[in-house]
């Protein structure tokens, strides 16, 4: 988009600098060559024999300086319009961050340079990046909506661009974009340089600390999708172990009893100001390795919602729901207070320019593993 831009800004120059170095010309040939116009002359002779009133040189002159502060104005009109488009997506399309939540609604121009600041940084931050990953799954976790849950099937087509039926809001489907996009900038990184594996690895354990299995399965994907040394793969296959071999359903129960163990917290303090400070660090749900927060693969939940969805009568699968649903509502006790808006953009703008023709094999990793039950 940038290389489009500066290609329509060369054009303006060039055409600026042909002007000014015919203007002193004694003739003037037209783009197809048919007319010349010469200064001493009244008419402009045609090959074909036709006469045509010649203009003098200062109404030419006038003429193209007119055509070109039109040209001028409309590339500047054409640039602010590319410049907008080149920081904003669809929400429907894609994930949107802070920064493009606000310009949607306030039009401020300082945020666009805001965003553009953002995507001359870069992402080599491991615990800031482990954090506004974790962030970001917990926001897209929390918008998932009943009716979503309930009319899931796994059959939904994977593309939300041409997923024009469906009136319910598709937050699952963004989620599995999200990581699809997480996986396929892994893998660009590491095929561009090698040595950005042990980032993406070193990411893989901060985000363990937070319980963000979602990130780290996505980040897992991508890292396979290139070749590896035989050192790399003894790293990935024990993680790949550890990923398969998780108890969900315990992390599950863990998380709920850590929840209700909080609110309580929260009831107690009103009642008791002399342990105010304690109940006060209790209750601070900011992103900490302390207070981790509990994010599964996007996958499993999927299996389940499938599962469920797919024998509507019959008990086990009813009880699987109930948990299921209870699980996104304990989700929406959870509150962060970790916010770094401009590393947010950048990861989401890496993720959506990142190239989308890159194969991530998905089908074979956590397949047949549930969450609760």
């Amino acid at each position: 988009m940038f290389n489009k831009i500066n290609n329509l800004i060369k054009d303006a120059v060039n055409e600026l600098e042909d002007f000014n170095n015919n203007k002193d010309n004694d003739s003037i040939i037209d783009d197809n060559d048919h007319y010349k116009c010469n200064k001493d002359k009244d008419v402009i002779v045609e090959d074909n024999d036709h006469y045509k009133c010649n203009k003098n040189k200062d109404s030419i002159i006038e003429d193209n300086h007119s055509k070109l502060s039109k040209s001028q104005a409309h590339l500047k009109k054409q640039f602010k319009e590319n410049i907008t488009d080149y920081f904003l997506w669809n929400e429907n399309e894609f994930i949107l961050s802070e920064y493009q939540i606000k310009f949607k609604e306030k039009k401020d121009k300082k945020i666009i340079k805001k965003m553009k600041e953002a995507i001359e940084g870069d992402i080599f931050s491991i615990k800031k990046s482990a954090r506004i990953l974790t962030v970001m799954d917990i926001k897209i976790f929390k918008k998932v909506e009943p009716m979503e849950l309930i009319e899931y099937n796994g059959y939904v087509k994977d593309d939300i661009k041409n997923d024009t039926k469906n009136d319910t809001k598709n937050n699952l489907l963004l989620i599995k974009l999200k990581n699809k996009k997480l996986s396929q900038l892994t893998s660009s990184f590491i095929k561009k340089d090698k040595n950005q594996f042990n980032f993406f690895y070193m990411l893989i354990k901060q985000l363990k600390k937070y319980k963000n299995y979602n990130s780290i399965n996505s980040i897992l994907l991508g890292i396979k999708s290139n070749k590896l040394n035989n050192t790399q793969l003894r790293k990935i296959n024990k993680i790949t172990k550890e990923l398969q071999n998780i108890n969900y359903i315990e992390y599950y129960k863990e998380r709920n009893k850590n929840d209700r163990n909080n609110r309580n917290d929260n009831k107690n303090s009103k009642n008791d100001n002399v342990n105010k400070n304690h109940n006060d660090n209790k209750n601070d749900n900011s992103l900490t390795t302390n207070n981790y927060i509990f994010i599964p693969p996007i996958e499993i939940i999927l299996n389940d919602i499938i599962a469920s969805n797919r024998n509507e009568n019959n008990k086990i699968a009813s009880k699987r729901f109930y948990f299921l649903v209870e699980f996104f509502i304990q989700l929406q006790h959870q509150e962060f207070k970790y916010k770094n808006n401009k590393l947010e953009f950048l990861w989401l703008y890496q993720m959506y320019n990142t190239d989308a023709n890159i194969n991530i094999d998905d089908k074979k990793e956590i397949k047949d593993l549930y969450l609760l039950l």
